[in-house]
């Protein structure tokens, strides 16, 4: 009687398989890491931006109104790499509207304050938030 030997180990095919495998799942938490990390960095932006903008919006409530133009500058150390703008216009209604007087009227003591938040130089992020300020 003759009797096979049973080698122990695996065969070169195995091993390719299970490598295919390793790397297709390594190369999937890799993508799922880096998206992570984005989004948590774009999560902080939008959380800082947000502060940021209500603190300048608190400051041009503060303001008088005779001082409300359109400006821009930075935050200072404390968040190096975020600037502001603010512009500051005239409401103007759409023609459909432009009829009713009393509309016009009343937009004479508005002014329209948008409030945009830039994260680097070349501002690659941005938030954005619109005021409405009652100018006497």
């Amino acid at each position: 009687m003759r009797r096979c030997k049973k080698k122990n180990g695996f065969t070169l095919l195995e091993v390719m398989v299970s490598l295919a495998i390793v790397a297709v799942v390594l190369v999937s938490l890799l993508i799922s890491q880096s998206q992570s990390v984005s989004l948590q960095d774009e999560i902080k932006f939008k959380t800082t931006a947000a502060l940021l903008a209500q603190k300048k919006i608190s400051e041009i409530e503060l303001e008088k109104t005779d001082k409300l133009n359109s400006d821009n500058g930075d935050f200072g150390d404390d968040f190096a790499d975020y600037s502001w703008e603010t512009i500051v216009q005239d409401i103007s209604l759409p023609d459909s509207l432009s009829e009713y007087m009393e509309l016009e009227d009343f937009t004479k003591y508005l002014r329209q304050v948008d409030v945009n938040i830039y994260r680097g130089e070349e501002k690659r992020s941005q938030y954005n938030i619109r005021l409405y300020r009652f100018v006497p």
